[in-house]
């Protein structure tokens, strides 16, 4: 098989989207090579062992248009759906949501999830762990901590909860009391993710690698359209499509809403404690 390029340069939960599809043509026999932001090379060379990475300097108005030339002279096939800066019209006259768009020629990929994604070397279980993220980069929304608080204490007080991760990075400030800070690598995310009972996300790197690794996540739907689309992915009648393990959670939301999300998702099965 050929050599195949696949063009993402960032941002971090974007690289995550596209895992499924450069896994399956790795499956295939290609030589499946990812150019990606020198940002995020480390990522995908230390946890990503099914793609070659060429690393491109600059964010994405200047790598993407130095990845797009070397890919189509390094490789046989391309496959470029990096929506900004080149395809943002493509991409918002199409009506899609990112992952529809990403993969509209071969949309039997984009379910495809799973540890598998992921090289994970050393997992630790944590039976009550839960893992949080609130600091999303690609919407609007201003985080209220105090309903982030309570959410996290209403799980606590059902039992199954009595470890809080907060993962972010070392210039980020989390206001939230009682949780354990973690400023991991964004490499060492996954394993702390799929080691963990459940996760609590907005639209971020970490909320795209827990519906990969298919963690039950108690979702924030608060991308630029959320009425519709949260982390790439279509709400219908208030459910995510694609993503089981996934209960959406309203910003704000009620008592009454909290608890009935809360509900759903400790029905969902935990794949890490199955390993």
């Amino acid at each position: 098989m050929g050599r195949v390029g696949v063009i993402y340069t960032g941002k971090l939960g974007d690289i995550v989207g596209t895992l499924p599809r450069s896994y399956e043509l790795h499956k295939l026999g290609h030589r499946v090579v990812h150019y990606a932001s020198s940002s995020w090379s480390e990522f995908l060379e230390r946890v990503v062992p099914y793609v070659e990475v060429r690393a491109i300097d600059g964010a994405a108005p200047t790598s993407y248009p130095i990845a797009r030339d070397l890919a189509r002279v390094e490789c046989e096939q391309v496959f470029d759906r990096q929506i900004f800066p080149g395809l943002i019209w493509d991409y918002r006259g199409s009506k899609q949501t990112w992952c529809d768009y990403y993969f509209r020629d071969v949309p039997e990929w984009k379910t495809r999830t799973g540890p598998h994604l992921f090289r994970q070397d050393t997992q630790h279980f944590h039976s009550k762990r839960l893992i949080v993220s609130m600091h999303g980069v690609s919407s609007p929304l201003v985080v209220n901590w105090g309903w982030v608080d309570r959410v996290i204490q209403r799980l606590k007080a059902t039992g199954v909860i009595d470890h809080v991760i907060y993962t972010c990075a070392p210039w980020e400030v989390c206001p939230l009391t009682g949780v354990q800070i973690d400023h991991s690598p964004a490499w060492d995310l996954p394993r702390l993710i799929s080691g963990s009972r459940m996760a609590f996300m907005r639209n971020s790197g970490p909320a795209w690698m827990a519906y990969s690794l298919g963690t039950p996540t108690l979702h924030l739907p608060d991308s630029c359209f959320p009425e519709t689309d949260t982390a790439g992915l279509m709400m219908r009648d208030g459910r995510l499509c694609h993503a089981p393990n996934m209960i959406p959670l309203p910003h704000f939301a009620d008592s009454e809403a909290i608890d009935d999300a809360m509900a759903k998702v400790l029905q969902l099965p935990w794949l890490g404690g199955a390993q």
